[in-house]
This record gives C-alpha cells, structure tokens and sequence, in this order.
C-alpha cells in the first residue's frame, strides 16, 4: 500500500483483510519510523505518505493530460482527405 501505489481496497481484498485492519496496520508501520526531511521541511512518516500518494495522483493526471494532447496533435497533424473541402 505503502510503496505499491496500490489502494488499500485492493489490497485488502488480496490478503482477505478488512481496510480498517490495513488502516491499523498502516498506522503501526509509520509509527515505528523516524521523522525525515523533505524540500528542508521535518515531517513526520505519515505526512510523508500522504505527500507521495498525492504525488502519485498528480502524475497519473499528467500521464492522462498527455495522452490527450498526443492525441490531439495526430488528429491536428493529419493531412485532409483529398474528397474533403
């Protein structure tokens, strides 16, 4: 959940657990690890989960964005058919 950037639903149907006990489980994990840094800011495991699971959401709208545009430029790219005026 942590480093799959999988949800927790569907990790939870995998190992046949509820989504409360991941929850909980979760929780312990970032509980026992020590504080970081990042960009020279202190946060604590938690926070630094939710920073790349927001991360994670970013670039999979990016990744849609570009696929858009890629779709785009073919389209605007094409030449027009010859029995088109």
């Amino acid at each position: 959940m942590i480093h799959s950037g999988r949800s927790q639903a569907q990790i939870a149907r995998e190992l046949g657990v509820s989504e409360y006990s991941l929850t909980l489980w979760k929780r312990a994990y970032l509980g026992h690890l020590k504080p970081g840094q990042l960009d020279g800011e202190q946060m604590s495991p938690e926070q630094m989960f939710e920073k790349i699971r927001q991360q994670h959401k970013e670039i999979e709208h990016l990744k849609r964005q570009r696929e858009i545009l890629k779709k785009a430029m073919s389209i605007l790219g094409e030449e027009p058919n010859s029995g088109m005026r």
